[in-house]
């Protein structure tokens, strides 16, 4: 499992912020979403990224906050790292993985098209 490599690295250097992205994502991706937030939460106090917005976003979604995943994801294209198309193949990536967790997958087109039509 990852997961116990990347703790070995997070024990050997605890300030090491680059470590807690996999860690987060790795709860995130096993269901375990309060664990994920947890890490987010200790990431956020590095700088974030935007795809640290998304991964965020994912979570506050699969957690049932359609508000807060909305306010992350357009938190990730307002960094300007990302192009809006780049954004909408990295959300597509992850549809499945968001459907496994649970979130609806009616609700993705909707969601998608109120982030796009209120950041234009």
């Amino acid at each position: 499992m990852a997961l116990k490599y990347y703790f070995r690295i997070e024990y050997n250097d605890p300030g090491n912020l680059k470590i807690l992205r996999p860690i987060a994502f790795c709860y995130f991706a096993l269901g375990r979403f309060d664990d994920s937030d947890k890490y987010y939460d200790r990431l956020s106090a590095g700088k974030l990224n935007a795809h640290d917005h998304i991964n965020m976003g994912h979570l506050a979604l699969c957690k049932g906050n359609k508000r807060e995943a909305i306010t992350f994801y357009r938190l990730s294209l307002q960094m300007g790292e990302l192009s809006k198309d780049q954004f909408m193949s990295l959300f597509s990536e992850d549809k499945s993985l968001l459907v496994s967790l649970g979130v609806n997958p009616d609700d993705l087109p909707i969601l998608m098209d109120y982030l796009l039509f209120i950041i234009d």
